[in-house]
């Protein structure tokens, strides 16, 4: 009896630190499941949203960590960043509403490109002013402070007028 308990000790004290690791491994990779899940829903909203901008005139605010438009349906449409959590107001008026949260400080950044592809510093915006936007970059950094999960994508609004369609 007491050389199976011994052996068992042994067992135990060899296996153990192995199946810590191992569980430790598993919550790791579900955290950063959860965490890729919400940005990827976020990211797809926001990217979805975007490109039913109503036409070049429709662009409100266009700066680094902002990007508010009106889509067709004649929404307000804003992004911005507040502390960790990314926010969605819909209609000039509307309350800020969390569309994920757990964004890294700082993780939040439009990038407006032109019809050459190049980048613009400072975009034309304002209802009612055509804008020079084309493209636009979204990225978004997610943290859960151990883990840093960037996620970045490239929006072609579909109602912009682009050069190709000025020689038809």
């Amino acid at each position: 009896m007491i050389m199976a308990i011994v052996i068992i000790s042994v067992i135990a004290t060899i296996a153990g630190p192995v199946l810590a690791m191992a569980v430790d491994a598993i919550t790791l990779h579900l955290d950063d499941a959860n965490l890729g899940e919400g940005g990827r829903i976020a990211i797809a909203r926001m990217t979805r949203e975007t490109r039913r901008l109503r036409n070049d005139e429709s662009v409100v605010t266009a700066t680094g960590v902002e990007f508010e438009f009106v889509d067709v349906d004649d929404v307000q449409i804003r992004y911005r960043l507040v502390g960790t959590d990314l926010m969605r107001r819909e209609s000039a008026a509307g309350t800020e509403s969390d569309l994920i949260a757990q964004v890294q400080a700082s993780g939040l950044a439009f990038i407006y490109y032109d019809d050459d592809g190049n980048t613009i510093a400072t975009p034309a915006a304002g209802l009612g002013t055509s804008t020079d936007i084309r493209r636009i970059e979204i990225q978004l950094t997610l943290s859960d402070g151990t883990n840093a999960l960037p996620l970045v994508t490239i929006v072609r609004p579909r109602n912009l007028r682009h050069e190709s369609n000025l020689f038809s």
